[in-house]
């Protein structure tokens, strides 16, 4: 049901609260993938929604999601590339953008 509200992006709470998923630690293959896939679908698909979501986490879940982008699993890399570098010049998504594109 977490997945459901995430992908509506009918809630930017929904979706971070979503995303936070991330910090989990799994050593569960299947787990990961699942978060991986379902992440990086969101960051190209839903772009603003996932932006928007991800700004309001704080810097270790950020992190751990941008770190994912960073190597992604199903998604190609240019793809995730592109998005970020659309949105790089504005101001609310700063904190991501530095640390996606050092």
């Amino acid at each position: 049901m977490a997945e459901r509200k995430a992908i509506s992006c009918k809630s930017t709470a929904d979706t971070a609260a979503f995303l936070k998923l991330a910090s989990i630690k799994s050593t569960n293959a299947e787990f990961n993938e699942y978060l991986s896939e379902t992440i990086e679908n969101l960051a190209i698909k839903k772009s603003k929604c996932f932006l928007d979501s991800l700004s309001t986490l704080d810097w270790d879940a950020m992190a751990n999601i941008i770190s994912l982008l960073k190597n992604p699993m199903f998604v190609e890399k240019q793809v995730i590339m592109k998005v970020f570098s659309k949105e790089r010049n504005k101001k609310k998504y700063k904190r991501i953008m530095n640390i996606y594109l050092q």
